[in-house]
């Protein structure tokens, strides 16, 4: 899945930068969203679980065909791990990233997601009778998929799958031990 995923995105922001290459860059169409994220975290022992975060964008369209976005959010729900006795909590997250988008009709279109995200995550524990409080943080390279719907002319439905963390690390900044992060979002965003 991780491959497809990847070779698609690939794809997809290459033929963007053909586009963009032989495109005028009209002004910057600037845009704002919100969504709720449904987090998944893996760690290296197996253990899952399930975060929710609500995750605020700001953006804008350089062309039709390429834009950039910056998102920053923080964790809403909580989880224990299904394998141990511990609790994730998201304190907050944020990144940068570059979309190549194809207009697949007036009203539609899909995009291939690439950055860059930090996390930031407090882990709960009982060890021998005693609550263990470990804040974890990690930054890596994300990417993603997704499709905007505009019931209005300004407004959009998105819908996006992204692997936030995962073994793309950016070099010294991620231990082998710490999880693997992915997660499926669904919200709203404005054209101003």
């Amino acid at each position: 899945m991780k491959t497809t995923t990847k070779s698609i995105l690939i794809g997809m922001l290459l033929a963007s930068g053909v586009i963009v290459a032989n495109a005028e860059l009209p002004n910057l169409r600037p845009d704002g969203g919100l969504d709720y994220m449904f987090m998944d975290i893996l760690n290296e022992y197996g253990g899952e679980a399930n975060l929710g975060a609500v995750r605020g964008k700001l953006g804008a369209e350089l062309n039709p065909y390429l834009a950039l976005e910056g998102h920053v959010g923080t964790g809403v729900v909580s989880d224990h791990d299904d394998r141990f006795d511990d609790e994730w909590k998201l304190t907050e997250m944020w990144g940068i990233y570059v979309r190549g988008i194809l207009p697949l009709h007036e009203r539609v279109k899909v995009y291939g997601l690439f950055g860059i995200t930090r996390t930031e995550f407090e882990n709960t524990r009982t060890d021998n009778g005693l609550e263990l409080d470990v804040n974890y943080h990690t930054a890596g390279y994300s990417y993603g998929l997704g499709i905007e719907a505009f019931p209005l002319e300004k407004l959009s439905v998105v819908v996006e799958f992204v692997s936030l963390i995962d073994e793309l690390e950016i070099t010294g900044s991620r231990d082998e031990k710490w999880p693997e992060i992915s997660g499926i979002s669904v919200g709203a965003k404005y054209y101003f």
